[in-house]
């Protein structure tokens, strides 16, 4: 069993719900060192990345967590967090400079199509088409239209 530590949009339980497939029962905890702008959780010297820490989660939760954190290109971290009662070992999932906020309902209508793959990887080629079908889904969403879009490059 292995603790884990969240935050930005998995904080927000209904997706982390989705994400894990139950509702674990949290802390709040802090990563120092980091911070969390916007959906990204980059490293920031004096920073402190405010989350929510499972304790003792299973083989299949932490396997769930990854599934859907390598949707979007994140590989595991492990990282020292403090919660009220001291230190603790936990394992997250930093960032890269690509990560931007969703609308939360879109969050997570992804979450349900990603997770619907589980434990199946979602390929590359996929990802795209997931964010979209997610969007036709949510009220008021809809993908870019084609003259928003960047033209391709000359040559």
């Amino acid at each position: 069993m292995q603790d884990l530590f969240v935050c930005g949009a998995l904080r927000d339980l209904a997706l982390l719900r989705t994400v894990l497939g139950y509702e674990p029962v949290t802390e709040d905890a802090v990563l120092e060192g980091h911070a969390v702008d916007g959906a990204r959780m980059v490293a920031r010297e004096g920073g402190e990345a405010q989350g929510l820490l499972i304790r003792g989660a299973t083989p299949e939760t932490s396997a769930r967590l990854d599934h859907y954190q390598q949707f979007f290109g994140l590989a595991p971290l492990d990282v020292i967090v403090t919660t009220a009662e001291g230190p603790a070992d936990a394992r997250t999932h930093p960032s890269g400079a690509g990560a931007t906020p969703l609308d939360p309902a879109l969050a997570e209508g992804i979450a349900r199509d990603v997770m619907a793959l589980f434990p199946d990887r979602v390929p590359a080629v996929r990802r795209g088409p997931q964010v979209v079908g997610a969007a036709r889904r949510v009220p008021g969403a809809a993908p870019t239209p084609p003259a928003a879009r960047r033209a391709p490059a000359p040559g």
